[in-house]
């Protein structure tokens, strides 16, 4: 009976109940007892699983813009994945969908929550570069943003004079995203961007963020409020 035993550990592998069994190179099988995991922590699992699969799915509208904000760092991390690391979860605030119902460990996690992305709390960039000194006003009756840029080239600080400034609109109802190509950062000067009809102007998010000349280094981007004309 007990060579039967050990001829059946044998062929497991993977977690049974409690334990985790591991074949090892000569044959043998380690087993390990793992932790309990309980149905809330399961539950919170999900939930961040959310919150991240929203920013992951908000990386797609915003992927020529990230080329420009999140360049490929030396290590290898790509702008989608870039975007996702400067971002933490709490920027997505996830409820359960339906709260009466038992939770269903086996469900998907938008199946589960439903997400809110907390615009001007998002980064589309991050970085040492010192930022931009802009401003912005919306006119409606001519559908323009006016970006107004101010000089800021300061002595000592993370900057030249030749960093590139950029804006980025989105629009959060229809996913429609443009960037700004505005001045250089020892420019007083004024940038006009057009919007066409399919942007909701009500429900727009509005970022600003500065480069280097070579676009590797960033500064932290901004959320703009627009002012009126």
């Amino acid at each position: 009976m007990a060579d039967a035993k050990m001829n059946l550990c044998k062929s497991i592998s993977g977690q049974v109940g409690p334990n985790l069994f591991s074949k090892k190179p000569n044959g043998g099988v380690t087993v390990k007892s793992m932790p309990a995991w309980n149905g809330s922590l399961k539950e919170d699992v999900m939930k961040q699983d959310a919150c991240f699969g929203a920013l992951g799915r908000l990386a797609s509208p915003l992927k020529r813009v990230l080329r420009v904000s999140c360049p490929p760092d030396n290590k290898g991390v790509k702008c989608n994945a870039k975007f996702l690391k400067i971002n933490k979860s709490d920027v997505v605030t996830a409820t359960r969908r339906y709260p009466e119902r038992d939770f269903n460990p086996k469900a998907k996690p938008e199946e589960m929550f439903e997400t809110v992305v907390d615009f001007s709390r998002l980064l589309v960039s991050k970085g040492r570069l010192l930022k931009g000194k802009v401003r912005v006003t919306l006119v409606r009756e001519s559908r323009k943003l006016q970006f107004f840029q101010t000089a800021n080239v300061v002595d000592g600080a993370d900057c030249y004079a030749d960093d590139k400034g950029y804006a980025v609109v989105f629009d959060k109802t229809n996913e429609h995203c443009l960037l700004v190509t505005l001045r250089s950062r020892n420019e007083n000067s004024s940038t006009s961007a057009g919007l066409d009809e399919e942007y909701d102007l009500d429900n727009l998010a509005i970022y600003t963020f500065m480069t280097t000349r070579s676009g590797k280094q960033t500064s932290t981007s901004q959320y703009l409020t627009p002012g009126e004309e």
